[in-house]
């Protein structure tokens, strides 16, 4: 490496998708511990800051590992914008970046700062511009998404883990918002029911609608549940269509919160029911019981990973495809996954939610 002495400052640039950078958070904290072993102090760390698009801000907030967030905003994206950047990123004086993201405009963006470490996969043409490639080849190819990051802080040094589990860590003003938002909603003996319809990468990655609709029904009707719908500004047409097929009490929230208040809503949920998305990934970092529909993708690769969660999955010949619509149009990988078979899953994880229900009352 060129940098003389200590590596005090860290920027970390963040994946565009939230699932995605769900996924980074083990790596994170490996980054974080890695330069405290190396200088073997206990009490001084570095400073790591994520460079990270608006939308995926929220992941990195309340995080131990992280002491500032800088957002890549859309005025980024044009040429004045980016020289904007570039400014803001050389008057930091970072030691080092870590490009968590593959695009090669984050390797051109930290090389134009001048920071003299830069460190990611060589990917996207931009070997010429890191000062340390990771090769993405051999066993890291199939395993989950966590370890793609992790390889990185591995590559440099960092202890080799076997057991990666990402973590989202909620403020207690944020639990106490929840229960507020939700006392005149939910009753003590009514089972706290989410879903997350929404998958932004493409229909081969959703579970059809009217089996949403069709399952809260259920759940309506043999556990006197209280529905709850979760998603983003893209999930408000779908979320729509189940919302009006519901002919009892529920709550439509899609678009209606932040990130982090959705985050603090789906900690109380007994049970979640989400396809392959950024939300599935939120609730496993949270503990939270999740039930996870895969379709077009593979769980092998970013399936949830905490304990209390049921990924389903059909194993048919052309799955998984990666393909963002069913190449031949019958989309056979979901039409196994009933809603008989989904609610008898949900409802063996359909426990107490993260904070005993009591306590909401």
């Amino acid at each position: 490496m060129t940098t003389k002495g200590k590596i005090k400052k860290i920027l970390v640039r963040a994946p565009n998708w939230i699932g995605d950078a769900v996924m980074t958070l083990p790596g994170l904290e490996s980054l974080g511990e890695f330069y405290q072993d190396k200088y073997n102090d206990k009490y001084e760390r570095v400073e790591l800051t994520v460079l990270a698009k608006p939308w995926v801000v929220p992941v990195y907030e309340n995080n131990a590992a992280v002491n500032d967030v800088i957002e890549f905003e859309s005025e980024h994206a044009t040429l004045l914008g980016k020289l904007k950047l570039i400014k803001l990123l050389k008057a930091r004086k970072f030691d080092e970046a870590v490009l968590f993201q593959n695009a090669i405009e984050a390797a051109i963006l930290t090389r134009l700062a001048g920071i003299p470490e830069r460190i990611g996969y060589a990917r996207d043409g931009r070997s010429f511009l890191l000062t340390k490639k990771i090769q993405f080849k051999g066993d890291i190819v199939d395993k989950h998404q966590v370890y793609y990051y992790q390889k990185i802080v591995e590559d440099m040094g960092g202890a080799k883990k076997d057991a990666l589990m990402p973590r989202i860590t909620l403020k207690e003003s944020e639990l106490i918002w929840a229960k507020k938002f939700l006392e005149d909603t939910v009753t003590p003996d009514s089972p706290f029911i989410g879903i997350a319809p929404g998958a932004s990468y493409g229909p081969a990655k959703k579970w059809p609608l009217e089996n949403f609709t069709a399952l809260l029904n259920k759940f309506v009707e043999e556990k006197n549940a209280v529905p709850v719908i979760l998603g983003g500004p893209g999930d408000k047409e779908d979320a729509g269509k189940i919302s009006d097929g519901l002919s009892v009490r529920h709550m439509n929230l899609t678009d209606r919160l932040t990130l982090r208040q959705s985050m603090a809503v789906m900690s109380l949920l007994n049970v979640f029911i989400t396809n392959d998305s950024g939300p599935m990934h939120i609730a496993s970092a949270m503990g939270v019981s999740t039930v996870a529909l895969f379709g077009s993708t593979s769980p092998t690769h970013t399936g949830p990973l905490n304990v209390n969660t049921k990924v389903i999955k059909d194993e048919i010949e052309c799955s998984p495809c990666f393909e963002r619509t069913c190449p031949y149009g019958h989309y056979d990988c979901f039409k196994g996954l009933t809603v008989d078979r989904i609610y008898d899953e949900a409802d063996k994880l359909c426990g107490d939610a993260l904070w005993q229900r009591e306590q909401l009352f």
